[in-house]
């Protein structure tokens, strides 16, 4: 599956959703080039 998980224990925070593929971080664009 494609989630976000970080932690020790390593836990599931949320899932990978299309907005993600769009923005890095907060309203920072991905670049399309890239």
């Amino acid at each position: 599956p494609n989630v976000v998980a970080a932690g020790v224990p390593c836990r599931v925070i949320r899932e990978i959703n299309d907005r993600d593929k769009h923005y890095y971080f907060k309203d920072y664009k991905v670049e399309s080039s890239v």
